[in-house]
């Protein structure tokens, strides 16, 4: 079931959910007591009490178990025209899952490495056409170090889904 949120933050207490929702906003949650166990289509993960969890809200998600006793804290947010997104990381390689319905521009920057980034979909001008759903390789470096890169969004239509990391 698709819903809309926009940007909103609510307390309270976590209820299992019939079936899967989705939306537009970036969602985060905070388990403040108790346990919550999502599915994704990716598999079931649970947030264990202090854990924060942030994820595209668009990737169909569910609420399937959760300790009675459970407190969460919620938020959604929207992202906005020119929106840019900034990640600290420590690894030789950062790759991010994105998808698109047509070729959209995404500039990536790397902020704070003296080293050249080298990743594989990177045109000379420094940005990843987005165009299909696969892994985009965002950053390569000669070793791995901790950096930020930032990816800026001039066009909608970007769907931003999971980061995962090399070396």
């Amino acid at each position: 079931m698709f819903e809309s949120f926009g940007l909103m933050t609510w307390r309270g207490k976590v209820l299992e959910m019939p079936g899967a929702h989705w939306h537009n906003e970036i969602e985060v949650n905070i388990v403040e007591t108790g346990s919550m166990h999502y599915l994704f289509s990716a598999g079931q993960y649970l947030l264990p009490p202090g854990c924060l969890a942030i994820f595209w809200g668009a990737i169909p998600h569910r609420m399937v178990y959760c300790n009675p006793r459970t407190t969460c804290h919620w938020m959604t947010m929207i992202s906005a025209p020119d929106a840019k997104l900034r990640l600290h990381f420590s690894a030789q390689d950062v790759y991010l899952v994105m998808t698109s319905d047509k070729p959209i521009p995404v500039a990536i920057n790397l902020l704070t490495s003296s080293q050249k980034n080298q990743g594989d979909d990177l045109d000379r001008s420094g940005q990843i056409i987005v165009s299909d759903s696969r892994l985009y390789h965002l950053v390569q470096l000669d070793s791995a170090r901790e950096g930020t890169v930032e990816l800026s969004f001039t066009q909608p239509g970007v769907k931003v889904y999971a980061f995962t990391f090399g070396g």
